[in-house]
């Protein structure tokens, strides 16, 4: 096998791969024994007619066609490594010469792995902010719990700030009905702080079987860009009035959450709050860390196949978050004003930063020796499977290379920003 290199601009790199005739020839014969298993020349066991015979019947164009793919295939893989290419994604594929009797040539276009010129870690420094819990989101905790668990009666009371109104509505931007804008029963919070400035307000002293028609102005920074700072007509009618009855914050109400005591409780919420504080601190340190570490080193060019790549994995994630909040990606799309080729160029810069950060992590990883055993994978697989213990499905996915591969990936990351913030944390 002859093989020549041609470096290419953003990290890529080609490669000329030559087949003498004796060379297909392995490859001409596994491509008879399958063309004569899946149909049996006459005379002849199922995979077992000759090569000249099997090439006779089928022609010897077609008989190259069936070889090339095992060709390639096999020989790539040998050409990396004898090349000692770091390669990411698959090739791009080109046969430059296939006729019986001649040399089989092909070439492979491989993306690389950029090279990663890491900085001195010992000169990046992120700040450690104690963790302190504000004394409002203890009580803002335990008045969400209160609510979860609050008795709700109908009343024929005028809605109030302590009340939970349910309406029926439709909302219309220069006199025409928003897509979505409409609601059938829609439940009102009166106490709770999250709907467009001034809506529950407009809902004070209205009873059941009351209407009201009203203008609101959207915020300009709304995320449905359609109505982004500009005034949306409501038109409303009530259906009920719920008065809502908060339990007092005791013990009964702590048992009936599971502990012992009110002292239980408040303290459970407390390390739970705090938990969660620290949880986002760490995750603060690390991003800090990381960012500071990509900003000083310094990266070869990125192949165009990572960037789509990494871009079609966060449109991906983004149509996720929005099936999960019920909504159409093409109503999303129209919201945004945007197409999925505009989304894609916006993403592109985050996209970069995306990858710079996982190339950072890989390239500390093996400057520093870091690497995960065979037995830390295989535990963490078994935790997964206890996990999904009722999961079929889950389970075979499991246990498939591919997951184990992940895992191992996973992991080592863990490591490898464990590493960096013993040695940047201040």
């Amino acid at each position: 096998m002859n093989i020549t290199s041609k470096k290419l601009p953003k990290s890529e790199v080609e490669l000329t791969i030559e087949l003498s005739v004796d060379e297909m020839k392995p490859f001409l014969e596994k491509a008879a024994v399958r063309l004569s298993t899946e149909k049996p020349l006459e005379g002849f066991r199922p995979g077992k007619a000759p090569l000249d015979i099997v090439t006779k019947k089928y022609g010897e164009g077609a008989m190259m066609e069936a070889a090339a793919e095992e060709a390639v295939r096999t020989t790539y893989g040998k050409a990396i490594v004898q090349e000692k290419i770091m390669s990411i994604g698959s090739p791009s594929i080109d046969v430059k010469k296939m006729a019986p009797g001649n040399p089989f040539i092909y070439t492979a276009t491989v993306s690389l792995l950029p090279d990663v010129a890491l900085c001195d870690l010992a000169a990046v420094k992120v700040e450690k902010k104690e963790v302190k819990l504000p004394e409002d989101e203890v009580e803002r905790a335990i008045k969400d719990l209160r609510n979860m668990r609050a008795s709700e009666v109908v009343t024929e009371a005028a809605a109030g700030k302590e009340h939970k109104v349910v309406i029926d509505m439709d909302m219309k931007l220069d006199g025409v009905s928003l897509e979505g804008g409409q609601a059938k029963g829609h439940h009102v919070h009166m106490a709770e702080e999250h709907y467009i400035p001034g809506f529950t307000e407009m809902l004070l002293g209205l009873k059941k079987g009351d209407s009201k028609t009203f203008t609101l102005t959207f915020p300009k920074d709304h995320y449905q860009k359609n109505v982004a700072g500009r005034p949306v007509e409501f038109i409303v009618s009530v259906k009920d009035v719920y008065d809502r009855k908060l339990p007092e914050y005791n013990d009964e109400f702590a048992k009936a959450l599971g502990q012992k005591s009110v002292a239980d409780l408040d303290k459970l919420i407390r390390e739970n709050l705090l938990h969660e504080l620290q949880h986002k601190e760490d995750q603060r340190q690390e991003i800090a860390a990381i960012e500071q570490i990509v900003r000083t080193s310094k990266f070869g060019d990125i192949p165009d196949l990572l960037v789509n790549e990494e871009i079609g994995r966060m449109i991906f994630e983004l149509k996720d978050g929005i099936s999960q909040r019920g909504l159409e990606w093409k109503d999303y799309l129209e919201k945004a004003g945007k197409s999925e080729n505009q989304l894609k160029l916006d993403f592109a810069p985050q996209a970069i930063d995306r990858i710079k950060a996982a190339l950072t992590i890989r390239a500390i990883a093996a400057e520093n020796a870091i690497d995960v055993s065979d037995a830390e994978v295989a535990a963490e697989v078994a935790r997964e499977l206890t996990v999904n213990s009722d999961d079929a499905a889950a389970q075979e996915q499991i246990r498939s290379d591919e997951y184990a591969d992940r895992v191992r990936t996973v992991l080592r990351n863990r490591k490898t920003i464990a590493f960096v913030k013993e040695k940047v944390l201040k």
